[in-house]
């Protein structure tokens, strides 16, 4: 009367085998995921090897930092190489000017609502210091609300 048949019993022993694997795979993926761990493979172009190259390119290193302007948005700034930095911004109020009237390209300002505002011609030092001398000589839409500032680094 309460015996399980031997049939049964090995029903559950691969249930238990089941669960108990499904848990270690569950485990593990969470551990890569956490981890982020990235696959790179080896890129073919020679482009890819002059950028690292150190005598080919000029020294630089990628500064990034986030400006919280007077109404709490957050501006992200982030130097994508030895010459710009992409601006971005979460908040949907801000102005735009052009160094013409008649163009529709030739950006002059870029200013969110509660700053910063950033001209041609800006010290990117007022937004992070490591930026100090780095004049911005253009402003580029790359699509809503990211844009990438072009700068000029001057000697002190």
């Amino acid at each position: 009367m309460g015996s399980i048949p031997i049939g049964g019993s090995n029903l559950i022993h691969n249930f238990m085998i089941t669960i108990i694997a499904l848990v270690v795979i569950t485990l593990l993926l969470g551990l890569v995921i956490y981890a982020q761990v990235v696959m790179v493979t080896e890129h073919e172009s020679d482009t890819y090897d002059a950028f690292w190259d150190e005598e080919s390119e000029e020294a630089w290193t990628m500064h990034h930092t986030e400006y919280t302007n007077r109404y709490s948005d957050k501006i992200y700034f982030v130097q994508i190489n030895s010459n710009q930095i992409q601006m971005t911004f979460e908040t949907d109020y801000y102005r735009v000017a052009y160094a013409n009237d008649d163009s529709d390209t030739d950006l002059y300002m870029i200013d969110p609502s509660g700053g910063p505002a950033i001209f041609v011609g800006t010290d990117m030092g007022s937004i992070y210091q490591a930026w100090r001398n780095c004049i911005v000589s253009s402003i580029t839409q790359e699509h809503n609300k990211h844009y990438t500032l072009t700068f000029q680094k001057i000697q002190e």
